[in-house]
């Protein structure tokens, strides 16, 4: 049992603040395999993610047939960072909703 906690921390310690590396990582890979996929983000005065946008062409193509109606909703933290999760979300006239 000690063993695996021990190894288990050493993962962790290696792992530390490189998860925004795995991101744009991630994020380059979905660029290369569909090149609708965008995204951007910001860094502070520290160097630490301020904001993280993506989109793909999906999501960009509801936008303009169910663009008319947007929902920017900035009530959920995540616990880690708390920073906050705002969606752009639209809806359709038949009432469905939309992920942008």
């Amino acid at each position: 049992k000690k063993h695996v906690t021990n190894y288990a921390a050493t993962i962790n310690r290696d792992i530390t603040n490189s998860d925004m590396m795995e991101v744009v990582q991630m994020f380059n890979k979905k660029q290369a395999e569909n090149p609708g996929f965008c995204y951007s983000f910001e860094l502070d005065g520290e160097n630490k993610v301020r904001s993280l946008f993506w989109t793909d062409v999906r999501s960009r193509m509801m936008y303009d047939i169910c663009g008319d109606c947007i929902s920017f909703d900035t009530t959920f933290l995540t616990n880690r960072y708390n920073l906050a999760f705002a969606p752009f979300v639209g809806i359709s006239p038949h009432g469905n909703t939309y992920l942008f």
